[in-house]
């Protein structure tokens, strides 16, 4: 996926206004729709100056045809409302939102757009200015209202944490059956591999393991590992 960033310290290249960094995703896009109109003009350099490379600009095409999800990581409900109005400008556009902290707030928007939430369950309370609505119940809320949830810590070095983080969506209200989808079929789907990943069903990769007991309790062992298909 191609991702962007609205809050932290990613906003230091392009100002400390999360409009700033609106405005630089709105100009990327205008300028990736100029170059895929004509990339023979932009290859004899007769078109005005583009603000990245052409490889830059390949990858942005595909993101503009809907063949690589734009993962946007933005917190706040006035922002994330800003990144649904912008995806209806393109169509083809396969939207995915990250950490939504504030997401809970405008779930019903979320919902009606039909974009997928990456939610980092750990994330129980206000860590920035951006997040300050940040509540444990927030993947509870957003299933409630019907959107397509996946779950993860938000930190690869927290891959670890995982069965952990799915444990704490449940504590606060998300159905166990969802939680379990939210960590191996909602991911695949969303990130468009689910022909082959995702779920035990015939022809597609058996990566499996079996647990002692509930997966999502921390004293929970792993008892057995089959990786595509091989104890």
């Amino acid at each position: 996926a191609m991702h962007v960033r609205m809050h932290g310290w990613s906003k230091g290249e392009f100002g400390k206004s999360r409009g700033t960094v609106m405005l630089h995703l709105r100009e990327l896009f205008d300028d990736t729709l100029a170059y895929k109109a004509n990339k023979a003009a932009f290859d004899r350099r007769q078109v005005r100056k583009l603000k990245v490379s052409r490889l830059d600009l390949d990858a942005m095409v595909r993101v503009l045809d809907g063949k690589l999800p734009l993962v946007v990581h933005v917190d706040r409900a006035s922002d994330i409302l800003n990144v649904l109005r912008f995806a209806t400008s393109h169509k083809d556009l396969k939207l995915v939102l990250a950490s939504a902290a504030e997401g809970w707030k405008v779930a019903k928007a979320i919902a009606s757009a039909k974009v997928p939430v990456i939610v980092f369950p750990l994330d129980h309370g206000p860590r920035t200015f951006a997040a300050l609505g940040a509540r444990e119940d927030n993947a509870a809320r957003l299933h409630r209202a019907g959107v397509t949830l996946a779950l993860s810590t938000g930190r690869s070095h927290h891959a670890r944490k995982l069965r952990q983080a799915a444990g704490n969506a449940v504590r606060a209200g998300l159905p166990h059956a969802v939680a379990l989808a939210a960590v191996t079929h909602h991911p695949a789907t969303i990130f468009g591999m689910d022909a082959s990943y995702g779920s035990p069903k015939t022809g597609r990769v058996a990566n499996l393991v079996v647990w002692s007991a509930d997966p999502f309790e921390i004293s929970t062992r792993a008892e057995r590992v089959l990786i595509r298909g091989q104890s």
